[in-house]
């Protein structure tokens, strides 16, 4: 028996990650800990809502709770804290970068079992809250599920779309507006080497004013003339309804066709995370990447694992000035959760990418 070796690609990997399944279908354990956001949708409650209706046990939970006068996240309150109420060991933990991943992995380290099951609620997470959380779980030794309950509806409706030259012109597309903070990711700082040009990866969403701001962080130049350094990674929703979404993300960015890096669906994390790793790998031409999301949940978990699997890839985080609550989202679907398992086995598969496997030659 002859042996050989061969490169593990990021298809066998992405093979090996999970889809997304019905809470009551996926025969979860105990949850030992549940992280949640404090957010303004209707959705905010739902995920918590979905496990305990399963009957599935939720020992403790930490709710981050998002700083300044957000006066529509506290009238969501009342709602998610009567949803907890019977969860063991409730902590509300305002959301301060440094000091939440401090707290976060000193809470998952104290709890009283070996590779403690950890359900992490996206569903009212911002970008930044997301990666925080996830880096944070999967430096520990645990189990790791995600949850995400998709919204009936989105903002901005078809009809307000209509009036999309008077939103360009205002710089708003009315559901966020203006920018709060810019700033690279603490938990992803890539690799860059001085000299070498930018490629900056958008996965846009409905807020111009933020990718505007991303894209004039990384160089102002790049907002006049791009030249090859700015793509975008465009969402295309799952359902026909809503397929005029695509179309409008890109003129709502002016976005040219020979900038599109790729088309995904925003609901398939696997399809940004493949994206993502095939411009690094093959598109970047020894560029500095930046990626800056900007899109749906489900992109976000796909940026998130690109760059665990990618050391070299950096994150912009960008937040929003103001959101517009009512336009946002509304309505509750279903809640479907990821169940990615051992987060130890779960960085070593990531991080197998591009590695030499043995292989038997009969």
């Amino acid at each position: 028996m002859r042996r050989g070796f061969r490169r593990v690609r990021m298809e066998e990997i992405v093979d090996q990650l999970p889809a997304a399944e019905a809470v009551m279908a996926a025969s979860l354990p105990a949850v030992d800990l549940f992280i949640c956001a404090l957010g303004f949708e209707e959705r905010t409650p739902a995920g918590i809502r979905e496990l305990l209706a399963s009957n599935i046990s939720v020992k403790n939970a930490i709710v981050a709770v998002y700083g300044g006068d957000l006066l529509e996240n506290e009238r969501m309150r009342p709602q998610l804290d009567g949803a907890l109420r019977s969860v063991g060991q409730v902590e509300w933990v305002p959301f301060e970068q440094d000091r939440y991943s401090i707290h976060l992995r000193s809470k998952v380290s104290r709890l009283s079992v070996e590779r403690p099951h950890v359900v992490v609620d996206i569903s009212s997470m911002s970008g930044s809250l997301m990666l925080a959380t996830l880096r944070t779980v999967l430096a520990v030794d645990a189990r790791l599920t995600v949850l995400y309950t998709e919204a009936e509806a989105y903002g901005p409706r078809s009809q307000d779309f209509e009036n999309a030259r008077l939103l360009l012109q205002e710089g708003s597309t009315a559901v966020d507006a203006g920018v709060s903070s810019i700033r690279y990711s603490i938990d992803f700082q890539g690799v860059h080497s001085p000299g070498s040009s930018d490629l900056v990866l958008l996965v846009p969403g409905f807020g111009r004013d933020r990718a505007r701001a991303a894209i004039s962080y990384c160089n102002p130049a790049y907002l006049l003339a791009p030249d090859g350094h700015v793509k975008w990674i465009l969402g295309v929703p799952p359902r026909q309804e809503h397929a005029w979404r695509a179309d409008a993300l890109a003129e709502l960015h002016s976005i040219q066709q020979s900038d599109i890096a790729c088309r995904v669906l925003d609901s398939d994390y696997k399809e940004t995370l493949s994206c993502i790793d095939h411009i690094f790998c093959h598109d970047q031409s020894g560029a500095n990447v930046t990626v800056v999301p900007l899109g749906t949940k489900a992109q976000t978990l796909g940026v998130f694992l690109a760059c665990v699997a990618r050391p070299g890839i950096r994150v912009l985080i960008a937040e929003a000035e103001v959101y517009q609550a009512h336009l946002y989202s509304r309505g509750v679907r279903e809640a479907r959760v990821f169940t990615f398992g051992e987060t130890r086995a779960l960085g070593r598969l990531l991080q197998s990418v591009d590695s030499l496997s043995v292989v038997s030659n009969d």
